[in-house]
C-alpha cells in the first residue's frame, strides 16, 4: 500500500482499494474496530507496507501473567472437551449449519440432523455395534414439524438402551418462562435463546460438565494417535488452494501447527525467518519451484539437516531421483494418503525439539516479523450426509474423500465446491494452450488438474488428467493429446453435472 493508502487504513469504512472490480468485498469497518479493542486492552496497532512487496500489521495489547504453576492450573480447570461427541437437531438449515460451525471450532466432534425423528435414529445407530462412540450432548431446537424439541427430549430420556445418557440443551428463538419450565421438567440441563453467542454457549456447555466424569475419553485417545505430532511445526510450501486446505485440515487435526507458503520464494523466505522443523515442498509452484526452493535453503548451513518432504504428483523414479539430487530427505505422493504423510512427518521429526503449543505472536510486538501466510484454524467438521452432502456423487468417491478428511463434510462440501467453481474448464485450457503451441502450460494444466483432483477424490477426472499429462510429457502428437482430452471432458462433465446440486 501506499502512504497515503496506510494512513486512512484504521479510519472507519476506508479501504485501500474502493474500485468496484475489487475481488474481495468489505465495508472497511474491521481494521477500525481492531484498533479500538487493541486501545481498550492497553495497547496499539499499526501496519509497515511497502507497494508491491507486502503488508505486515502488528499490534500489542496487556495482558495479566498466571501466576500458579501449570500443574495446578490444568488441576484447577474443567475437564478438557476437545472431542466431545455433539448431536445438532433443527430444522432449519442455517440455524444448523451456524450451530455446527461455532461447535466445530471449539474442537467438538458434530453430527447435525434436521428433525427430532432423526435425533432419535442419530442416538440410536450411535448405540450400534460400529456406531461409533455415544454422543454426549444433545442440542435441539424446540419448534420443529413433528417431534417438537422437549417431546425429543423426553423421548430420549426413556431409552433404555442408550450406553450414555446425553445432556440436552434446548434452543429456541422465544424466550418465555413457560418454555424455560417445560424443557428443565422433560430433562433439559440448559437453555439458551436465539441467536446464540459462541462465548454463551462455549460456557454454557463448560458449566455442564465442570467436574464430570463423563466427558469423554476419546479426546486423549485422537491425541495419542496423532503418531507424536503434537507441537511440530511445518511449513507447507503449496500454491494451491484446494490442496492447501486439506493438508491443513490434516495436519492441524494432528496437532501440527502450520504456516503457507504460497509459492517458492516465499518458502525460502519463511525458511530463513523462521524456525521449522521439517518442510512440506510442492515441486510446481510460481516463483521458484520447489527443486529451486530447495537448493537455496540448502545453501545456508543453518539449513542442512532441515527435512525437506517434497510432495509430487509424480510417481515417477526419475522424479524422486530429481528430489534426491535437489537436497529433498523424503517425499509423499499426491492424492495425500494420511497414514502416510503422517508416519513420513513423524520418521524425520522424531527428535525436534517440538513446540508446547502452535505458534503464537510473541507478547510483544515484533519489530521485523518473517513474512508468512498463517494456517487457518481447521476447518469444521460435520457428521456424514445429513451434514449437507448426499450419500453418493457421480465421479467422487465420496467414502474415500470422507475418510481421507476423517469424515470433514463441511470441509469436503467447500472444496467440491470450489472444484466446480474453479477448474470446470481445465479441459478447455488444455486445448487453448495447445493451440497456441504451448505444451509446458498445457502440461501444468492438467498437472494441476491431476493433483486437485485426486485430493477430492474425483478419480475419473484424475486418470484422465494424468493420462494427458503423460501424453504431453512423451512428446505424443496434438491429434493423440486431444483424443486424450476429450476423455477428460467427458469425465468433467460428469463431475460437474452431480457438483450442481450443492450449488442450489
Amino acid at each position: 500500500m501506499t502512504e497515503e493508502q496506510v494512513s486512512r487504513m484504521f479510519q472507519s469504512f476506508s479501504q485501500a482499494d474502493v474500485s468496484t472490480t475489487r475481488r474481495y468485498g468489505g465495508t472497511g469497518v474491521g481494521p477500525a474496530l481492531c484498533k479500538n479493542l487493541a486501545e481498550l486492552m492497553g495497547g496499539e496497532i499499526g501496519v509497515r507496507s511497502t507497494p508491491g512487496q507486502g503488508s505486515t500489521f502488528w499490534f500489542t495489547v496487556v495482558l495479566g501473567r498466571e501466576l500458579l504453576p501449570a500443574a495446578e492450573i490444568a488441576a484447577g480447570r474443567a475437564t478438557d472437551l476437545r472431542g466431545l461427541r455433539v448431536l445438532v437437531a433443527d430444522d432449519n438449515a442455517t440455524a444448523r449449519m451456524v450451530c455446527q460451525e461455532m461447535l466445530t471450532a471449539m474442537a467438538f466432534e458434530v453430527t447435525a440432523v434436521a428433525s427430532g425423528e432423526a435425533a432419535l435414529a442419530e442416538l440410536r445407530k450411535a448405540n450400534r455395534p460400529g456406531g461409533g462412540a455415544p454422543y454426549s450432548l444433545l442440542l435441539i431446537d424446540w419448534a420443529m414439524p413433528g417431534l417438537d424439541g422437549i417431546e425429543t427430549i423426553r423421548r430420549v430420556r426413556a431409552m433404555e438402551d442408550l450406553a450414555q445418557m446425553p445432556k440436552s440443551i434446548v434452543l429456541t428463538a422465544l424466550g418465555r418462562d413457560e418454555v424455560r419450565r417445560v424443557a428443565s421438567e422433560a430433562g433439559a440441563a440448559a437453555f439458551l435463546t436465539k441467536p446464540v453467542n459462541i462465548s454463551v454457549l462455549f460456557d454454557t456447555i463448560a458449566s455442564l460438565y465442570a467436574d464430570d466424569d463423563t466427558a469423554p475419553d476419546w479426546a486423549a485417545a485422537a491425541s495419542a494417535d496423532r503418531g507424536g505430532l503434537d507441537g511440530v511445526r511445518v511449513l507447507l510450501a503449496e500454491d494451491n488452494e484446494i490442496n492447501q486446505q486439506v493438508a491443513v485440515e490434516l495436519l492441524t487435526a494432528a496437532g501440527v501447527a502450520v504456516d503457507i507458503a504460497e509459492n517458492g520464494r516465499m518458502a525460502v523466505d519463511m525458511v530463513r525467518q523462521g524456525d521449522y522443523d521439517a518442510v512440506l515442498m510442492d515441486l510446481q509452484m510460481p516463483e521458484l519451484d520447489g527443486f529451486q526452493a530447495t537448493r537455496e535453503i540448502r545453501e545456508d548451513a543453518r539449513f542442512a539437516d532441515l527435512p525437506v518432504i517434497a510432495m509430487t504428483a509424480h510417481a515417477l523414479n526419475e522424479e524422486r531421483d530429481n528430489c534426491l539430487e535437489a537436497g529433498m530427505n523424503d517425499h509423499v505422493a499426491k492424492p495425500i494418503n494420511p497414514d502416510v504423510l503422517f508416519e513420513t512427518l513423524t520418521r524425520w521429526t522424531a527428535t525436534a525439539d517440538k513446540a508446547e503449543a502452535p505458534s503464537t505472536a510473541s507478547a510483544s510486538a515484533p519489530t521485523a516479523p518473517a513474512p508468512q501466510a498463517v494456517a487457518p484454524a481447521p476447518m469444521e467438521k460435520a457428521a456424514g450426509p445429513s451434514g449437507g452432502l448426499p450419500e453418493t456423487l457421480a465421479g467422487i468417491d465420496l467414502e474415500e474423500a470422507r475418510a481421507m478428511l476423517r469424515d470433514n463434510d463441511v470441509l469436503l462440501g467447500r472444496l467440491l465446491s470450489d472444484f466446480h467453481d474453479k477448474y470446470m474448464d481445465y479441459d478447455d485450457r488444455i486445448i487453448e494452450a495447445l493451440d497456441a503451441g504451448d505444451t509446458d502450460t498445457a502440461m501444468r494444466t492438467a498437472h494441476s488438474l491431476k493433483g486437485v483432483s485426486g485430493n477430492i477424490r474425483a478419480k475419473r477426472v484424475f486418470d484422465a488428467a494424468r493420462t494427458v499429462e503423460d501424453a504431453l510429457r512423451t512428446g505424443a502428437a496434438n491429434g493423440q493429446v486431444l483424443e486424450k482430452v476429450e476423455d477428460l471432458s467427458v469425465a468433467l462433465g460428469e463431475v460437474e453435472e452431480s457438483l450442481s446440486v450443492l450449488k442450489v
